[in-house]
């Protein structure tokens, strides 16, 4: 199941008929161990969520670490059950019993396969550790929760975070990467919550405390200064 997967259709059953939703991108990222997808809509609402995930059967199995939508946050651990099926170009997914408004639906998305033939180091789920700011003698530390998943050639990211009235948003992105060396990565985002991002390509320096630890720099032209520091996500077993 790992790979890059962007979905292609998307529509809920109520038992009597199917309804298609329409306006939405979503993309998901299975790493071996994780599961990250992100999700942008025409109203511009964003949501993503990170899961671990096992495969039975024909079926997965996707158990939710963290997800956040709009200006909500999920952190129950919900348990889901795809049924999967492969395409010509993808595969189909299918969830029973989703409950919404008192009702119960059917979910059902297909999607199309995306991954490159392409490895790195940055392979893998993250959680952010420390993030922040530095412009001129001003360091300031910022309070979100956010994830970001690496993978044949794709990169994600999911982020929860307080404005300074300490209301809550969600915010999403995702595109693909490329190493520069071994301690540089060119991330350009397609799809972004924040328009500045959309089809702009960002040059991030890169700091390894070994395999399980980075630390990435951004410099803008304005001399502002961003610093996150990155955890690897591991799967218990």
């Amino acid at each position: 199941m790992p790979g890059v997967y962007n979905m292609l259709s998307q529509s809920l059953n109520d038992g009597q008929k199917d309804s298609t939703i329409v306006g939405i991108r979503q993309l998901k990222i299975y790493t071996p161990d994780h599961m990250m997808y992100t999700r942008f809509g025409t109203d511009s609402i964003s949501s993503f969520g990170i899961a671990t995930y096992g495969l039975v059967e024909g079926s997965i199995k996707e158990n939710l670490i963290y997800s956040s939508l709009d200006s909500t946050e999920d952190v129950t651990n919900p348990l889901f059950h795809l049924d999967i099926k492969s395409t010509p170009v993808g595969y189909e997914q299918v969830i029973t019993g989703i409950e919404l408004g008192g009702k119960k639906f059917t979910l059902r998305e297909e999607y199309e396969s995306v991954g490159e033939s392409k490895t790195s180091p940055l392979d893998g789920a993250w959680e952010i550790a420390r993030s922040y700011i530095i412009i001129g003698p001003d360091t300031t530390l910022q309070d979100l929760k956010e994830y970001k998943t690496y993978f044949a050639g794709h990169v994600m990211f999911g982020v929860n975070y307080l404005d300074s009235l300490k209301l809550m948003h969600t915010a999403i992105g995702y595109g693909s990467f490329d190493m520069v060396g071994d301690n540089k990565v060119k991330e350009t985002f397609e799809v972004s919550t924040f328009p500045y991002q959309r089809g702009t390509s960002f040059d991030v320096t890169l700091e390894f405390d070994g395999p399980d630890r980075f630390k990435q720099t951004i410099t803008d032209s304005t001399g502002r200064i961003d610093i996150e520091v990155w955890d690897r996500l591991i799967k218990i077993k």
